[in-house]
């Protein structure tokens, strides 16, 4: 039994530790998404300054083309800053699902811990639970 109930407790600190690291990815992710969101502030500037100058023949076409790519490159690097943010707040869910105990419907919990019960369509003994 002691050895089940030393089982849990690392178990238990591997998940907390998951859910700060999580945490930490999430935290990240959202300074990237910031980044990128300045990165695109600028080029949008540049653009836009590129695009009034090429109006006069100031700037060259080829000068605004560029200015535009990195525009659109900009924009993709905030969607996928998004999309980072969006997998991380994921993971960080995932992490605290497994974390979470199921209720102990019966009271036959031991030391606080829950239990649950699984019922077979036939006799035997379970070998894995998926």
């Amino acid at each position: 039994m002691l050895a089940n109930s030393t089982h849990y407790d690392y178990a238990k600190q591997e998940l907390e530790a998951a859910i700060e690291a999580s945490r930490a990815a999430v935290a990240l992710a959202n300074v990237e998404h910031a980044r990128a969101q300045t990165a695109l502030r600028l080029a949008q500037s540049a653009y836009d300054r590129a695009s009034q100058l090429a109006k006069t023949r100031i700037v060259s076409d080829s000068d605004l083309e560029r200015a535009y790519g990195e525009l659109q490159i900009k924009q993709a690097e905030v969607e996928s800053a998004m999309a980072g943010i969006n997998l991380r707040l994921a993971e960080l869910a995932s992490a605290q699902a497994r974390l979470a105990q199921p209720v102990d419907m019966a009271g036959t919990g031991e030391n606080g811990r829950c239990c649950v019960s699984l019922l077979a369509p036939i006799d035997g003994v379970t070998l894995a639970i998926k």
